[in-house]
């Protein structure tokens, strides 16, 4: 390869970093994602698991007070939150699976994320991200940092495992402004993480967590 195509290669590397890159001073609120531009994969447990982005569906969760159209089209209708137990009143939030054109009939969402595509060893199943998240910090990691992290991204409730040395779990909040498993991406990026784990929503109800 002579220089000028090694440099054209360098050059279009270079642009296609930068155009991934996401301003997050520009983001407020869930409201805001372009969902579709997420994470399909994350590195969970010391190996990097994919995941299939559902570009029809949205994992939601929002609160009951809200006034829902009646010509919302659900696929999986609302049921009370099965993953946000310790959010202020959790009988105050609904959780559901909807068409992604459906999300502006649902107002004050609490969060949101793209249904993906779990692939197991022997099995795929449909699953929505859930708000909270787990992380085993490296050996030499201070709390303080994750806290510190925590806070410039609106998580709240982290907590240590009592089992489980250096694993500490979280959930994100209507500020924060990406999905959880994109969160999780950020903080294994830091270098300071060495293990993520998301919590998945099956459609019937059932949450997944390796951890359990």
């Amino acid at each position: 390869m002579n220089k000028i195509n090694l440099l054209f290669l360098i050059l279009m590397c270079m642009s296609f970093l930068t155009s991934c890159n996401v301003d997050t001073d520009e983001i407020k609120s869930y409201q805001d994602i372009d969902l579709s531009e997420k994470s399909t994969s994350y590195w969970s447990l010391g190996k990097c698991r994919e995941l299939l982005i559902n570009q029809n569906e949205l994992y939601v969760v929002f609160k009951t007070t809200s006034k829902i159209s009646k010509s919302v089209q659900w696929i999986v209708e609302p049921r009370p939150a099965s993953n946000v137990s310790n959010i202020e009143e959790s009988n105050l939030y609904m959780e559901a699976f909807i068409p992604e054109g459906e999300l502006s009939k649902i107002p004050n969402v609490y969060y949101k994320s793209r249904v993906v595509t779990e692939i197991g060893d022997d099995y795929m199943q449909n699953v929505g991200i859930s708000i909270f998240c787990s992380v085993k910090l490296k050996s030499g990691t201070s709390v303080s940092w994750l806290r510190t992290v925590a806070s410039e991204y609106y998580l709240e409730d982290v907590q240590k495992y009592s089992t489980l040395p250096r694993w500490y779990s979280f959930k994100c909040t209507n500020k924060t402004p990406f999905d959880a498993l994109e969160i999780l991406n950020i903080l294994y990026e830091t270098g300071k993480v060495e293990k993520v784990q998301p919590f998945f929503i099956q459609k019937d109800n059932a949450i997944i967590s390796p951890l359990d």
